[in-house]
């Protein structure tokens, strides 16, 4: 008896925990959409014109070095790197924001 209450409550475990996961077809979705959103952000660093700010931020961004790493690569002060990263960010952000409102524009018009 003392054996089957065990299985029968490890069962029931099981169940409530297995219920508790996440859809596995949520997270592939989630997991595509982390995806294209990465693509998107790295076609649009891509286009931004050759310039300092674009070199600091695909050093700091695509290959994860530290402020000071670029620093020191490019042989400015960490301040400088600190400050075009920032510029580097709202150009990007300006780019991103400019992209959504033309595909949420394209979307209204065949409707």
């Amino acid at each position: 008896m003392t054996y089957l209450g065990k299985q029968k409550r490890r069962r029931s475990e099981q169940e409530r925990w297995a219920s508790q996961q996440p859809d596995p077809s949520a997270v592939s979705v989630a997991e595509r959409d982390r995806r294209e959103e990465i693509r998107i952000v790295a076609e649009e660093i891509d286009r931004l014109p050759e310039s300092d700010l674009k070199r600091a931020g695909a050093l700091f961004y695509r290959r994860g070095l530290s402020t000071s790493d670029i620093a020191a690569e490019l042989d400015v002060p960490v301040s400088t790197v600190t400050t075009w990263l920032d510029r580097f960010r709202g150009r990007l952000r300006r780019r991103l924001v400019t992209r959504i409102l033309a595909h949420r524009g394209a979307g209204s018009e065949g409707a």
